[in-house]
């Protein structure tokens, strides 16, 4: 998923994106495709679904920035089609209303969430190990999708019921998928957790609120700040950072 990205890209409201904007005016034009070739002939029809999820990628991550910059309920279809120098019929050919484009919005993010954790997960190692790259890799993620990070936080409540169950369906998933983690390293005697639930969704909070402060001015840069939320999310974990040279130390001390 690409319509996330770091708020220090943010404009001012009503500012468009020249390089969206000026691809919005070429697909509706038929002129290029995703490489950047001319539509010609037959090769026209065969580019047509390519162009669509395009056309459709530029409206979500348009909105995504209109959403965060005005909030939903305030934003307009024509705030909208304006970042990307478009039409309300361009708009309505890929989305049937505002809402549709928000739950779109918020299956996109759990999905590339999830893929996040999932990959985390695939590495392998010990539960301790699988912790702090989740953290590692999950911080990495949150300060590379900023803006679609807080429109998630943000928007909850101005999603449909059926939704907002949904969504809390896939959330469920996320936070379930952690838990596993945790459980094991209890099992391991690596964590000392009371409660597995509530220390899950502790650690990825902590981790997804950084969207409210973290920004690339800061004197903490990105790999920095991912290696030091992977470190806390061992200790509200219930243990120490793995330190390659634990067993030297240990040896010192006998």
């Amino acid at each position: 998923m690409k319509l996330g990205y770091s708020s220090s890209t943010t404009r001012k409201a009503g500012q468009q994106d020249p390089h969206t904007a000026q691809a919005s005016k070429q697909l509706d034009g038929g002129e290029i495709d995703k490489g950047g070739n001319s539509l010609a002939g037959g090769s026209r029809q065969s580019m047509r679904g390519r162009l669509r999820s395009l056309k459709k990628e530029l409206l979500l991550r348009a909105a995504c920035e209109a959403f965060y910059e005005h909030g939903f309920h305030d934003t307009t279809v024509d705030m909208i089609t304006d970042k990307l120098d478009s039409t309300k019929a361009v708009f309505y050919y890929n989305f049937k209303d505002k809402q549709a484009v928000l739950r779109e919005i918020y299956l996109r993010a759990l999905v590339s969430a999830q893929e996040v954790i999932d990959s985390a997960i695939s590495t392998g190692g010990s539960a301790k190990e699988i912790l702090a790259n989740i953290a590692r890799n999950y911080t990495t993620w949150v300060i590379e999708n900023q803006i679609l990070v807080g429109v998630f936080w943000r928007e909850e409540r101005s999603l449909l019921p059926k939704h907002r169950a949904e969504i809390a369906r896939a959330q469920k998933k996320f936070d379930d998928t952690i838990s596993t983690v945790l459980t094991r390293g209890v099992e391991e005697r690596s964590f000392v957790i009371s409660d597995i639930q509530t220390t899950s969704r502790a650690i990825s909070g902590m981790i997804s609120f950084l969207y409210t402060w973290w920004r690339r001015d800061r004197r903490i840069d990105g790999a920095v700040m991912a290696e030091h939320y992977s470190a806390l999310a061992l200790r509200i974990a219930g243990c120490l950072p793995v330190n390659p040279h634990s067993d030297d130390i240990d040896k010192g001390q006998r």
